[in-house]
């Protein structure tokens, strides 16, 4: 068993309890809170997790004066007049190495980033008392129970993590209720359901960056959310000038990988269920959308904001690729954060991926839904270690027939 494996099982044989993880909903506004169970638990398929909605109700409760004190603060006004430094995007799908990468690029000081602090109390961590933030750091546990890698309270994530918090516009509300999870994609990610969602989403999300670049004393954030690779034209609308990195693994493992995600958090954190077979429907439909856009979209990039790496290469090259990655985006500052990518590197150099075989099944799964991504990339038949090096915007542009 690899130890991806033994700290998956430990996690789950602990319970990966709700005493040891927060549910993700902690911390969400009342309001939230309220209008999610009222669509979607009171529903026969959510009847039996009422018990659970009772709780984040009564625990949100607990930080309205603390969402208030920052509502009415001079700090959070401050922070909404100031427009945030063009950002520097991961983006990619679910289990494509977007981690990894995100965590190797803010070890670079220039970037400031998102952490468990800000996605715990998305809607006041400017103001949190300093004894709060202690308290709640105990809750976090030391390892993410999906795939063992190692997490903390300042450790870098997800934009997702805090807007599924703050908006009824969140993709991780698919795992939360796996039985609407076409209906919440197409709606939070694709924005397909109504022009007025992709307008909330994109006023929230300003929010959250305005404030975000206050506490990180105005660095260039780097940020990493695998939704966001669908919402390109919400983020060029907002930043134009942004940079963009797009990670992209072999579909193969990617599955398994995204099997065994939706598998997992749907059994800790899930709020209604629905079949195994319909939440594999789910993701392999979820990754053909978000890619199809992906390569629609892309083309709207400014030349030199965008990369495309593999992850295989940040695998066996992880600082040669970061370098590609600088000197693609002209970045600065590449030399002077080195010794702290190399020290990144040493440091994770014992983890130990999961990787299984998919049934002859799943493989003729694979290659015809996701067939396209495989050739676009240079992972058809089977040619894993021969894809095509990293590609700048400019080659891509070059290279992507008009529409």
């Amino acid at each position: 068993m690899s130890s991806v494996s033994q700290n998956l099982s430990k996690s789950q044989s602990q319970g990966a309890s709700s005493e040891k993880i927060p549910h993700s909903l902690t911390g969400g506004s009342s309001n939230l809170i309220l209008k999610l169970c009222l669509k979607h638990g009171l529903r026969p398929a959510g009847w039996k997790k009422l018990p659970t909605w009772s709780g984040l109700l009564l625990n949100s409760l607990t930080g309205v004066p603390f969402r208030w004190q920052e509502r009415f603060s001079a700090r959070r006004a401050n922070a909404l007049k100031t427009e945030p430094a063009p950002p520097l995007f991961v983006i990619g799908h679910w289990r494509s190495g977007t981690t990894h990468l995100h965590n190797l690029l803010t070890k670079d000081p220039q970037f400031g980033y998102l952490t468990m602090r800000h996605c715990i109390a998305p809607n006041s961590f400017l103001t949190m008392p300093e004894f709060i933030n202690n308290k709640l750091a105990k809750m976090m546990p030391d390892q993410r129970p999906v795939d063992g890698m190692k997490m903390g309270w300042d450790f870098p994530q997800e934009e997702e993590f805090a807007l599924e918090r703050m908006t009824d516009l969140s993709y991780n509300h698919c795992y939360l209720f796996p039985d609407r999870a076409d209906e919440l994609f197409r709606r939070s990610v694709l924005f397909e359901s109504n022009p007025a969602d992709a307008v909330k989403w994109t006023v929230e999300y300003h929010k959250l960056l305005c404030r975000l670049s206050l506490d990180q004393q105005g660095k260039t954030l780097c940020l990493k959310n695998p939704p966001n690779t669908a919402r390109i034209p919400q983020l060029l609308q907002l930043y134009p000038d942004a940079k963009f990195v797009f990670i992209v693994r072999n579909p193969e493992h990617v599955f398994r990988s995204t099997q065994n995600l939706w598998k997992n958090v749907t059994k800790l954190l899930g709020l209604t269920k629905t079949s195994e077979k319909n939440i594999e429907k789910s993701f392999v439909s979820f990754y053909t959308r978000l890619m199809e856009k992906y390569l629609v979209d892309r083309k709207k990039i400014p030349a030199n904001n965008l990369v495309e790496v593999k992850y295989e290469d940040l695998e066996s090259s992880p600082v040669e690729t970061l370098e590609t990655i600088y000197s693609s985006l002209m970045l600065d500052g590449f030399s002077t954060a080195k010794p702290q990518f190399e020290q990144y590197v040493q440091e994770n150099s014992g983890y130990q991926k999961s990787v299984q075989q998919l049934t002859a099944e799943e493989a003729e799964l694979v290659q015809s839904q996701w067939g396209f991504a495989a050739k676009e990339w240079g992972y058809a038949d089977g040619a894993w270690s021969s894809a095509p090096k990293s590609l700048s915007s400019a080659e891509i542009s070059g290279s992507v027939k008009s529409d």
